[in-house]
């Protein structure tokens, strides 16, 4: 087989090696009718015998079929050559191999990486820094040493989204400064990265494109520059993930001032005190995630979400905290509304009726409250979309007619210790779908 048909499959090896099953879908792939090439299907056959496929991944790869036809493999529907080959789960190559042909992959825009056992070295960051036009870049899920920098990175001046995800980037003092550096930055994935909780300020920002930002499960702590950081940004965030860290104190209002917020988590962190009033501000919240902090206080905040998230506001989660009081007629507004999640707080009084206007909900979560009263018909009168329903650990009383037929067909059911009885509800033998069910 000719040098170049052997670089071409290689570059393809690159391409799809250990990449997540959806990077394919970045390489232009179509379906084809015509013959794939003889010498590629040769090389094919020959990198199967290189590979170990514990999973018969490759067992459609036979020396007697057109090629285009095997699992894992796609050609170009104009000229029948190879244009996709999927490894995913089949042994990797070494880095050295990699390494030999890195200097070819020029024009290369997706690399998709992660997981691929790469051993105690970021592999050749020096020939990744020479890819100018790679757009995408998942170094994730790799044991890597820890490295000390990441000045490589800005030479990748096209670089869109970024994920070194379970990197160890604890001695990356600099690495905000660094990441600033790419001007066309939408999408930054750094979970459990030990980042450093102490970094100077960047003094300008240049990835004014920035979409997603994922910083959970790295202990920051309040006294972390990183809020600062975004505060004074003129970012454009529109998915902000803190989950898992040291924040303490009050939610600070600054949050409000991120007009593009759609989605904000803030769970499992260490804040106190009541939700920010000036949250009624976002105009464009779709996601509101708080669960398992120490916040206290009322629903009262729900009032000012009406005056500009009332259409827009698809998931309220607020598990594991301290809120007490009842719940408020004002849920009614949240047309969108898909998620209530209010678990193990100190929620009282009864459920209002009109809960079950809520027709877009499928996820309702008010168990290990101490809710007391009736629930009948009408609270489930319009939730046609309701999946998840837990009610456990409360004190209410079900009041159903012996023929009612719920307009919905629930996966989850959790009644424990609510009042259902005498006798078995007849409701719930209508339920099909179940693959949970206490009510003990």
């Amino acid at each position: 087989m000719g040098g170049t048909s052997l670089q071409f499959l290689l570059t393809l090896i690159l391409l799809s090696l250990c990449m997540k099953p959806t990077i394919a879908d970045y390489l232009g792939l179509a379906d084809t009718h015509l013959g794939c090439k003889e010498h590629e299907r040769q090389a094919l056959l020959k990198i199967k015998q290189d590979l170990i496929d514990d999973h018969s991944l490759l067992s459609s790869w036979s020396s007697d079929q057109d090629c285009c036809t095997w699992s894992r493999v796609g050609c170009s529907n104009q000229t029948g050559h190879v244009t996709k080959l999927d490894l995913s789960v089949s042994s990797c190559f070494s880095p050295r191999l990699l390494r030999e042909f890195i200097a070819s992959l020029s024009n290369l825009g997706h690399l998709g990486l992660g997981s691929a056992n790469f051993g105690r070295n970021i592999p050749f960051p020096f020939q990744l820094g020479n890819l100018s036009n790679l757009q995408y870049l998942d170094l994730s899920g790799n044991n890597f040493n820890k490295p000390e920098n990441l000045e490589w990175l800005p030479q990748l001046s096209s670089l869109e989204y970024l994920d070194m995800s379970i990197v160890n980037l604890s001695k990356v003092n600099n690495w905000l400064h660094v990441v600033n550096k790419l001007p066309y930055l939408t999408s930054l994935h750094l979970y459990s990265c030990n980042l450093p909780n102490i970094f100077s300020i960047p003094l300008v920002n240049s990835s004014t494109s920035l979409d997603v930002l994922g910083l959970s499960n790295n202990d920051l702590t309040s006294s972390s520059s990183i809020l600062e950081w975004l505060f004074n940004s003129n970012t454009s965030v529109v998915d902000l993930d803190l989950r898992f860290n040291e924040f303490q104190g009050s939610i600070p209002d600054d949050f409000t001032r991120i007009n593009s917020l759609a989605h904000l988590y803030l769970d499992s962190n260490e804040f106190e005190g009541e939700i920010p009033k000036a949250f009624g501000g976002m105009c464009n919240l779709k996601t509101l995630s708080l669960s398992w902090n120490y916040l206290n206080g009322q629903l009262d905040f729900i009032q000012n979400l009406t005056e500009c998230a009332n259409h827009s506001l698809e998931v309220l989660r607020l598990d594991g905290n301290q809120i007490m009081g009842s719940l408020p007629d004002d849920l009614t507004t949240f047309l969108s509304l898909g998620e209530l999640s209010l678990f193990r707080n100190h929620l009282n009084g009864t459920i209002p009726v009109s809960l079950g206007k809520l027709s877009n909900l499928e996820f309702l979560y008010l168990g290990d409250n101490p809710l007391k009263g009736v629930i009948s018909e009408a609270h489930f009168s319009n939730l046609t979309q309701l999946k998840y329903l837990d009610l456990s650990n409360t004190k209410l009383v079900f009041n159903f007619s012996s023929d009612w037929s719920p307009p919905f067909q629930l996966d989850t059911i959790m009644m424990k210790s609510c009042q259902l009885g005498p006798r078995f509800p007849k409701w719930l033998q209508t339920q099909k779908n179940f693959h949970w069910l206490d009510i003990f």
